[in-house]
């Protein structure tokens, strides 16, 4: 039995400490709120420890496979030093000149494969067994996106040598992650980082109209969507699957990996002001109705609280949400055809919504 619990003294903790740069009430005030945050986050996360400029990207084939619809490649972006991150990317059969792309981010488990439908080894999965990813790549690769899927810093073949022979499902999260705060950097921004690498390598592509870049990730992928969203200006549009919530009922609240934890970041604001910061950019969110990760009560305050802060901006209709009957995961019914909308294949840049 406890007899002294702690419970009070975090509630106090959480309570007594002042959200000193939380979101404005007036549009006057968000470019210096935003500005101000902005360097806040970056400051938590250790962004400054990411190389700038960033060093040459090298890229090598290392697989292609005729996938009926499409075409399912896999490439290596490395630098010079120790960075190297394998990615599929997945083109659909019928090309449109300069399409849009997306970066599709995974979340945990054996990464980027699991995404776009594989086993650990490679091997297909049959159609009837997808994950909490729900093949997100492959469904707005049907719809005529370029998708990119990178695989994230400490899963799959990003993982740490000592893990060769443990389970794929094993990540690498804890080490990486405990060991870069040492450092004063973060798993997170170095997961930005590999967003950024990509939109570089996109930005390459003869067949992708790098004006029109999408990114849709879910769970620990869609934090790093939303952290890369804030970033890189590149990305245009976002969709944020099952993260989008409040600290103190979701990353506070339920076990989560070392990597959902920003140092100090709670001193500043709660996660719907950073996520805020996204803003007039186009988001939509999705929250499942009995995800036990990130409640969706508290995805609701959320939404409701970034609905302000763009109506704010004068922009209430460049955020959605699909609050889906369903467990944590990609749902896909509404966010889909929004990425598509907004992105619209056929439309020049100036034209896109």
């Amino acid at each position: 039995m406890l007899s002294y619990p702690a419970d009070g003294f975090l509630e106090k903790q959480y309570r007594e400490t002042r959200r000193a740069l939380a979101m404005p009430h007036t549009a006057e005030m968000w470019p210096e709120w935003k500005a101000a945050l902005t360097a806040a986050l970056a400051d938590a996360l250790g962004m400054n420890a990411l190389p700038v400029p960033r060093p040459a990207l090298r890229v090598a084939a290392l697989e292609e496979k005729e996938c009926g619809d499409y075409v399912r490649r896999r490439v290596l972006l490395s630098e010079s030093g120790m960075y190297a991150m394998p990615c599929y990317v997945i083109v659909p059969r019928v090309k449109v000149p300069r399409s849009p792309a997306v970066i599709a981010l995974h979340g945990h488990g054996y990464g980027s494969r699991a995404a776009v439908g594989l086993y650990p080894d490679g091997n297909e999965k049959p159609a009837d067994e997808p994950d909490y990813h729900k093949l997100f790549p492959i469904e707005l690769a049907k719809r005529g996106f370029v998708v990119i899927v990178p695989e994230l810093l400490g899963f799959g073949d990003r993982r740490l040598s000592e893990l060769q022979d443990a389970p794929e499902t094993e990540n690498a999260c804890q080490k990486i992650g405990t060991s870069l705060l040492l450092l004063g950097q973060t798993l997170a921004a170095w997961r930005v980082y590999d967003v950024m690498r990509v939109l570089d390598y996109l930005g390459r592509l003869d067949e992708v109209d790098a004006a029109r870049i999408g990114a849709m990730g879910v769970s620990g992928g869609g934090m790093i969507c939303a952290l890369a969203a804030i970033f890189d200006e590149r990305i245009r549009r976002a969709v944020v699957s099952c993260y989008a919530n409040v600290f103190k009922e979701s990353i506070m609240s339920v076990r989560h990996c070392i990597d959902n934890y920003i140092p100090g970041i709670l001193r500043y604001a709660e996660l719907p002001d950073i996520l805020a910061l996204i803003a007039p950019k186009p988001l939509f969110l999705e929250a499942a109705l009995h995800d036990p990760l990130f409640p969706a009560a508290a995805s609701r305050a959320a939404y409701a609280q970034l609905r302000e802060g763009y109506a704010l901006l004068g922009a209430a209709e460049n955020i959605g949400i699909d609050l889906f009957d369903g467990g944590h995961g990609v749902s896909g019914a509404r966010s889909y055809d929004w990425l598509y909308d907004w992105l619209a294949v056929h439309a020049a840049p100036e034209a896109a919504r």
